[in-house]
């Protein structure tokens, strides 16, 4: 599932972040780059996603802040 979830940010956005002349954006980290910043975040999302349906959330109930331990 994990890697379904690369293969598809990559193939759908990896070249055209890597190859763009012009990004607004602000990693508050000087040397780290829009593309980098982007892929560690949406590696750390994938893998807590992937991680709740494992324990058996539903991607209706994986969405929810309750299911994050927030109020019910």
């Amino acid at each position: 599932m994990i890697l379904n979830l690369i293969d598809s940010f990559k193939s759908e956005f990896s070249e055209k972040l890597y190859r763009a002349d012009y990004l607004l954006a602000d990693t508050r980290i000087p040397w780290v780059s829009l593309y980098d910043h982007l892929m560690l975040t949406a590696g750390f999302a994938a893998a807590l996603a992937e991680e709740l349906l494992r324990r058996g959330r539903t991607p209706a109930k994986a969405s929810r802040t309750a299911d994050l331990g927030g109020p019910v």
